[in-house]
């Protein structure tokens, strides 16, 4: 599969050369996959978003020094990565930052644990126990219905 740069090398001219819309389009093209690839990091939606703006900002500024013989998509990647680690060795540091990311990764560790559950309890043969639940849930939407 061809890389990025590769497959858009006049983007990344004109980018280099200074063009919004080329930053525009790099912006588009790699925001959902940097999104993923630091939120794997940091568990922390916030922060994700905070080292993701820093990246396309230090993109920017240094795009006069970007070599096109480079790969794009590891030289973007490397930057990621460098401000991710920058970014919470800097948290560490920081006792309310520290505090956000732990709260995330507590968050993120409860809803995997949600998940397997439903998961187990879906793939069960336990239709006594699935039924009686059930008719719980529906029970509990007819005492709200009869309240509105």
């Amino acid at each position: 599969m061809k890389k990025f740069g590769q497959q858009h090398p006049a983007i990344i001219t004109s980018f280099i050369k200074g063009d919004q819309e080329a930053f525009r389009f790099v912006f588009n093209f790699f925001y959902k996959k940097l999104y993923g690839f630091v939120y794997k990091i940091t568990k922390s939606g916030y922060s994700t978003q905070e080292i993701i703006q820093e990246v396309f900002i230090k993109l920017w500024s240094i795009r006069a020094s970007i070599e096109m013989s480079e790969s794009f998509d590891a030289f973007l990647y490397t930057i990621t990565r460098n401000l991710t680690y920058n970014f919470l060795r800097d948290a560490s540091k920081k006792e309310s930052l520290k505090k956000e990311l732990w709260e995330a990764i507590k968050m993120e560790q409860y809803h995997t644990e949600n998940i397997f559950q439903s998961a187990v309890f879906t793939t069960s043969n336990d239709s006594n126990r699935m039924t009686y639940l059930l008719m719980e849930k529906l029970s509990f939407y007819k005492q709200n219905a009869r309240k509105k």
